[in-house]
């Protein structure tokens, strides 16, 4: 007969490989119930890129912009199946009275690490020109050029959806 301390043993074995097993089994079935986050279409992929170029852009004071152009480019994305992305590039000209040397401050502030937000700002060679790159919670990507116009500065704001559905 065995003795009760090894039959406790073995209870707690038998419950760890059941939960193992349901852990084993959830995980897949997980994946095959949660919604497909990829862009369904191109009209899907321009929004979302859209989407964080507009916040960004919207912490600068309306009456600020002296103007403001957006082109967007569908590229293939790299992967063999035939999806599409979508690149955003807008252009915006700002007044000489917008403070481009607090702005990067202000965008930190804005777009807080506690919100999923990470911001970096690099000095580039040319002229007082900074690159910040504001990577988002959902993986999103902005990147801002600053640079000299004939009237005010010019931020340029590149930014590139996920692949969509095929």
């Amino acid at each position: 007969m065995a003795s009760p301390r090894r039959l406790r043993g073995n209870k707690g074995t038998i419950i760890l490989v059941a939960c193992c097993a349901v852990l084993l089994l959830s995980v897949p079935l997980a994946a095959l119930l949660l919604p497909l986050t990829r862009p369904q279409t191109v009209e899907h992929a321009r929004a979302e890129a859209s989407a964080s170029v507009e916040a960004v852009f919207h912490t600068i004071p309306a009456e600020l912009v002296l103007s403001d152009a957006e082109t967007a480019t569908e590229v293939p994305c790299p992967t063999e199946d035939g999806a599409r992305a979508v690149q955003l590039r807008r252009v915006v000209v700002v007044a000489d009275s917008f403070d481009l040397r607090a702005w990067p401050g202000r965008l930190r502030e804005r777009f807080s690490p506690h919100d999923g937000w990470h911001v970096t700002v690099h000095a580039l060679q040319l002229g007082g020109a900074v690159m910040i790159s504001l990577r988002g919670p959902e993986l999103s990507l902005v990147q801002v050029r600053t640079g000299d116009a004939d009237a005010g500065s010019e931020l340029t704001m590149t930014s590139w959806s996920s692949c969509t559905a095929v």
